[in-house]
């Protein structure tokens, strides 16, 4: 059985832009976009009810 998701990594061209898909499609809570340039990505968090 499949319990509670901690985590999904997406990776895309345009984090911002797929977050407001992922988003529109799912309901999803999204974060503000977070620059990480120490490792040369830009974080967003999309957060459903079972993650």
């Amino acid at each position: 059985m499949l319990g509670r998701l901690n985590h999904v990594a997406i990776a895309t061209k345009d984090a911002v832009k797929s977050a407001r898909i992922y988003g529109a499609a799912f309901g999803a809570q999204i974060s503000e976009a977070v620059p990480l340039p120490e490792h040369g990505v830009i974080t967003v968090f999309a957060t459903l009810p079972n993650t």
